[in-house]
Order: C-alpha cells, then sequence, then structure tokens
C-alpha cells in the first residue's frame, strides 16, 4: 500500500502544474477559476476554534447538503463548519444556501502536504465527504492523525462497483479509512459489502436528498416566472446530455402541432453546452431565447437555461419534468427536487445512479419511462391533455418523499464530532 500512496503521490505532483494550467485556461469562460488558488494549496487564513470540515464536489451535492451542515451546526455549536468545493459554481451555492453561517475554501489538491496544511490552519476535528469521493492521501493522512472521516450519503453505483472491483485491496484499504460508512440506502449498502467493506464501518442512514429543502428564494421565483407565462402549459427537460436534446426536441416539435402554446424548458447539465444545444434548436426549426438574454419567454417555443443554480425555481414553474441523462448512458440525475414539488415525472431508461429512488417511484405509479421520441411524446401529450392525472402522478412521486424523510437526524446522530 505504501507503493500505491508513492507512486499515487509522485503522479499527483508530476501533474499538478497541468492540472494548475487548466484551472487558468477554464478561467478564460469562467474568471472565478483562476481566484483563490492558494486555497488548493493548503493556504488558508488559521483559526483557533474546532472545525467540522465538509466536501461536497458538485451543486447537486451542495445543495443536498446544506440541511445536513444546519444539522451539525445545531448540535455542535461549539465548532465552525469548513465547507469545501473544487469549482466557482459550488461555492456560489455555499455562499446563497449558508451565507456567513460557514467557511468555504476550495478543496486542497490531495497531496499530503497540501493537506496537512489545510488540516492544522483549520483545527480540523472531523471531516465529512459527501456521496463517493476518495481521495487516497486525504484519507490516509487524516487516518494517521486520528480524525475520524464519515462519508456521508454513501452511493455506489453499479458501474464504479465493477471499477472498484478490479483493485478490491487498494479499494478496501482506502475505504477502510473511514470511520464509518453511511449508506444511501440497502442496495448501497450491500454494494459496499461485496467489496469487502467490514460490517463495523458500514451503516444505512437514508438518503439526505429526501430531505431536501426549497428556499424561499426558489419558489418565488419559479411563481414569478410562471405568472407571466399565463395559461401556458410548461414542460422541463432537466440536467440533459448530449445525445438527448435531439430526441426532445422532435417531440416538442411534434407536441406543438398540437398544444401551439406549450413551452418546454431546456437545461443542459453542463451550461458551456449551450451554444451548441442552440444549433440544435435552430436545426429542429424551433423558436427559442437564452435565459441569460431573455428573462422573459415571449412567444417562443424553447426556453433555453444557460444560467447555473436556477433549476429548482424553474421546477417550480413547470407542469411536467423530464430528467436526463437517462436516454444516454449517463445514468439519471436526481428525481427528489421535483418530486417534492408533486410534479408528474418521465424518464428515460437509464438511471443507474439511482437504482433505488427510481424502483421506488415507479412502484407507486409516480414515474413514467420512455425509450425514444414517440413514447416520449405520447406520454407528454396524454399528462397534457388530463390535468388529473398529472396531479394523481405527483402525489406519487411525493408520497415517496413522505416514506422515507428523517436522513438528517439520523446523519447528525452517526456522525461524532471530537471536542
Amino acid at each position: 500500500m505504501f507503493v500505491f500512496r508513492w507512486l499515487y503521490s509522485l503522479l499527483f505532483a508530476l501533474l499538478l502544474p497541468m492540472i494548475v494550467l487548466r484551472l487558468v485556461w477554464r478561467s478564460s469562460k469562467n474568471p472565478a477559476y483562476r481566484h483563490r488558488i492558494g486555497e488548493r494549496l493548503g493556504f488558508v487564513p488559521a483559526q483557533s476554534k474546532p472545525a467540522i470540515w465538509v466536501h461536497s464536489v458538485s451543486v447537486g451535492e451542495t445543495i443536498a447538503v446544506a440541511p445536513l451542515v444546519r444539522e451539525l451546526q445545531k448540535r455542535h455549536p461549539g465548532h465552525v463548519v469548513v465547507m469545501t468545493t473544487t469549482t466557482p459554481t459550488g461555492s456560489v451555492q455555499v455562499k446563497r444556501l449558508l451565507g456567513d453561517t460557514v467557511l468555504h475554501y476550495y478543496f486542497p489538491y490531495d497531496l499530503a502536504s497540501f493537506i496537512s496544511r489545510f488540516v492544522n490552519r483549520l483545527s480540523v476535528r472531523v471531516c465529512v465527504i459527501v456521496e463517493t469521493e476518495i481521495w487516497p492521501n486525504l484519507l490516509c493522512t487524516l487516518h494517521r492523525r486520528q480524525i475520524p472521516v464519515f462519508l456521508a450519503n454513501a452511493r455506489l453505483s453499479v458501474r464504479s462497483e465493477k471499477g472498484y472491483a478490479k483493485c478490491r485491496a487498494v479499494m478496501l484499504h482506502l475505504l477502510n479509512r473511514y470511520q464509518k460508512i453511511i449508506a444511501r440506502g440497502e442496495s448501497d449498502y450491500r454494494a459496499f459489502l461485496r467489496l469487502g467493506v467490514a460490517t463495523s464501518r458500514l451503516c444505512v442512514g437514508g438518503n439526505i436528498k429526501y430531505d431536501l429543502e426549497y428556499s424561499a428564494e426558489d419558489r418565488l421565483m419559479g411563481k414569478d416566472f410562471r405568472s407571466r407565462l399565463g395559461a401556458r402549459l410548461v414542460w422541463i427537460a432537466a440536467s440533459t446530455h448530449e445525445g438527448e436534446e435531439a430526441i426532445l426536441l422532435q417531440a416538442h416539435r411534434a407536441l406543438v402541432k398540437r398544444f401551439p402554446s406549450l413551452l418546454l424548458l431546456l437545461v443542459p447539465r453542463h451550461a458551456d453546452r449551450c451554444d451548441s444545444v442552440s444549433t440544435l434548436i435552430r436545426r429542429a426549426g424551433l423558436s427559442f431565447c437564452r435565459r441569460s438574454q431573455h428573462s422573459d419567454v415571449g412567444g417562443d417555443q424553447v426556453y433555453l437555461v444557460d444560467s447555473i443554480g436556477e433549476l429548482r425555481a424553474f421546477y417550480v414553474a413547470s407542469d411536467i419534468v423530464f430528467m436526463g441523462g437517462s436516454l444516454v448512458s449517463v445514468g439519471g440525475h436526481n428525481f427528489l427536487e421535483p418530486a417534492l414539488l408533486a410534479k408528474p415525472l418521465l424518464s428515460g431508461p437509464c438511471m443507474v445512479n439511482f437504482v433505488e429512488v427510481s424502483e421506488q417511484l415507479q412502484g407507486v405509479g409516480g414515474l413514467m419511462v420512455v425509450s425514444n421520441a414517440i413514447e416520449l411524446e405520447n406520454k407528454i401529450s396524454q399528462l397534457l391533455s388530463d390535468s388529473a392525472l398529472r396531479q394523481q402522478l405527483g402525489e406519487r412521486a411525493y408520497s415517496i418523499i413522505e416514506q422515507n424523510k428523517g436522513a438528517i437526524a439520523r446523519h447528525g446522530e452517526l456522525i461524532s464530532v471530537n471536542p
């Protein structure tokens, strides 16, 4: 294992100049990437108050973990919460959701010297990592220093399990550096067991995303946007990926022939793809405008959302939700945010990232699954024509939220914090 860590650290150190250059390159589109680079090297202001370090890699995890942060703050008022993210968009979400109640820094690069510097300066007493983030030097450095690390809302997709199984000895050594892996459900719990993780390090804490909250700001923005649309029906295609938009636009083009005022809110998962998506909309012969250029839709048939952090508000404004990443082999995205609003849900067949949630939703009849543009057109047409059916499906989806609440409190009980 020492040889693995030595080789990993050497490779990371050799690649570090390229990683920094990539940051600079990305800053050509988003200047925030070139700011606060020192934090990624562990240079943060020293502070003496004991810290709970919470790391969430992406916008979605940051939104999901915010209620858990509040729970930890309530349970441990003598500690400060330090949140790290890897991207500026994650930083924006931390500020939006938690404001000045936490300290935010960028996640330090995974070299032992950077991790140690970060931990020393912030007096870290415990580290909570959201979902499946495995950083060898972070885990081993904190384990050696007897700082407990918890994997919260832990998930292990079929794809990840197969990959980890190919290097089982290394992965098992790293997974055993966690004091506790809090699996989000039984299927994830069993996946970690199959890899060989000891039962003493495993438990089921539930999915914290069932305890999600909508801010008053999100609800108000969504209702305001919807009020400006008048009587128009609206469906949203959320977190779409390359290869999906053409299918969705084909379905929408057919739908507007029957429902002339119908609006599609199209929200690519990655906003930097919106230029290419714009080209697809033009080729489909549909009128559209972009969120960054128009706050109002007017008479357009497609509203291309190229902003960050506004997806929840657009869920509020929608009548029907299609979840992207499911008509291509991405594995789907989070159904729970629209389910909380009792929206009727549709998805493609590829949902490997959310097996348990999708099975529950299908089990109660709260999720329709389609495989192509024709099936999508037919299902949406059926829903648009029947408001009672939309309400029925939405209520069934919401029932899953009600059945699974309480994960935040369970996580709070399981995460022990050193004084």
